[in-house]
């Protein structure tokens, strides 16, 4: 059997890598830590990968913004590589901090390579976010779940996790035929999102 070749992408900032490798690793995958710099300075291709996974954390401290450095490094340097990644049907995964770079990059929800279609906003709280909740998945046909409406109790930790769209503020329900969500009911709304695919 052939095990996927997963780059785990690293840079200063994101931890949770150890365990990302652990879990493809037990799925029978071959991950590889691979730091952004080893990609822009073309010592590893991403094209020898068939899923990038971009771990939690805080990608060079959230300075500016969740993610958004790390994002701006990936629309600068790496765009081709990454529409060319895409284009070949490789898998993007994004954790925590991971997903937030790609909703900043645009990847998210709509594939938009550079314009950011939504956001994601300050916590009501106005503070740091660590609990566990439990999320229902939906019907997906993302191959990172399985789409068979059970039950998951996860951690979520966030200070930046507010899902702004424009027909979410205005009430609407958010739906697109390409976007998968995790939630708590069947109405998909702001503080219930916490999963989407392109």
């Amino acid at each position: 059997m052939i095990k996927p070749k997963i780059c785990i992408l690293r840079t200063d900032g994101t931890n949770c890598d150890e365990e990302l490798f652990y879990a493809f690793e037990k799925f029978g995958a071959a991950p590889e830590m691979v730091h952004v710099n080893q990609l822009r300075g073309k010592s590893k291709k991403l094209s020898s990968f068939q899923i990038l996974a971009l771990p939690g954390g805080f990608s060079y401290g959230d300075d500016v913004a969740s993610g958004k450095i790390l994002a701006v490094e990936l629309i600068s340097f790496l765009k081709n590589e990454l529409q060319e990644f895409i284009s070949k049907k490789g898998l993007i995964l994004g954790i925590c901090n991971g997903f937030q770079t790609l909703v900043r990059t645009g990847l998210l929800p709509f594939n938009n390579f550079g314009q950011m279609d939504v956001t994601l906003a300050g916590n009501d709280s106005g503070r740091f976010e660590c609990r566990w909740v439990t999320i229902k998945t939906g019907d997906s046909k993302c191959l990172f779940v399985n789409g068979s409406d059970e039950l998951i109790r996860i951690a979520v930790n966030h200070g930046e996790g507010k899902f702004y769209a424009e027909p979410l503020a205005k009430g609407e329900n958010y739906q697109t035929p390409r976007s998968v969500y995790f939630r708590g009911n069947d109405k998909v709304c702001a503080t219930e999102l916490t999963f989407l695919s392109s």
